[in-house]
């Protein structure tokens, strides 16, 4: 591991102030025990993943990419933190290019985790802005969801119903209603 050191936090002092010193001070400590049991097993992908949670919530990502990139080393066949490095670089690191490679690898590993295609359909309509490449996305997760899923097409349809293709959102929102958790939702039925 030749990234930022794992005990350094290196938070943001305005988002230590918005939480305060306690749990600033619990999380600090967390990471140095963290940091303790990676120095005695630096291939434990749980504690990589652990770091670099922690220090993207203290707006610390230059730490969160470094411990991610590393887990990805570790066990290059979990899709975790390839999915969260799309997120890290689309998002907070502004790299599109690495976002969109690490969120391709994240499909190759699961293309059965339907939050993955949500992300990167998300990425691509807020950071890429193209609707084409977010539509397509979505419609591929109906190659590899089960369509009981109730959020499969309630995506979709809200998907639709921001681009103002009104038909094309009513149709996946019915479909929504007629999955067997959803009969019923108020939620669906206001939607439509």
């Amino acid at each position: 591991y030749t990234g930022q050191p794992v005990r350094e936090l290196n938070a943001d002092p305005k988002f230590i102030a918005a939480i305060g010193s306690a749990l600033h001070e619990k999380y600090r400590k967390n990471l140095s025990a963290i940091a303790d049991r990676i120095e005695k097993d630096p291939l434990n992908y749980d504690d990589w993943l652990a770091v670099a949670y922690i220090k993207k919530l203290f707006s610390n990502y230059i730490g969160a990419r470094d411990a991610w990139e590393y887990a990805k080393a570790v066990n290059p066949d979990n899709a975790v933190a390839y999915f969260n490095l799309g997120e890290l670089y689309g998002y907070e690191l502004r790299e599109p290019a690495r976002a969109e490679e690490n969120y391709t690898l994240a499909f190759r590993i699961d293309p059965h985790h339907f939050d993955y295609y949500v992300g990167l359909a998300n990425f691509y309509e807020d950071v890429l802005q193209s609707p084409q490449k977010a539509e397509a996305t979505l419609l591929a997760a109906l190659d590899n969801i089960p369509h009981t899923e109730v959020n499969l097409f309630t995506e979709i349809g809200a998907f639709y119903r921001d681009q103002k293709n009104y038909e094309k959102a009513l149709e996946y929102f019915e479909k929504a209603l007629k999955t067997p958790n959803a009969v019923n939702d108020p939620g669906i039925k206001k939607a439509i």
